[in-house]
């Protein structure tokens, strides 16, 4: 038996309450926004102007943004 000070946990468990439908569509729609981003970058630079700030960091970000959606 957990000693009286391991009985109430230090957090509640994790709240997950997407439905089958709804992890789709936040799917489709992160897969869709990265497509957009990559899409953009590849009509608007040459490759002889690519640096990391005009193709890379755009795609970092987006990949921030969708980590922070995700954790939330």
């Amino acid at each position: 038996m957990a000693s009286a000070q391991f009985r109430k946990p230090p957090q509640a468990p994790p709240s997950f309450t997407a439905t089958p439908e709804s992890l789709v569509k936040d799917t489709e729609d992160m897969l869709a926004r990265s497509k957009k981003i990559a899409d953009d970058i590849v009509a608007q630079v040459a490759p002889e102007d690519a640096t990391f700030q005009n193709v890379l960091l755009p795609m970092a970000h987006d990949e921030n943004q969708q980590a922070l959606k995700l954790a939330s």
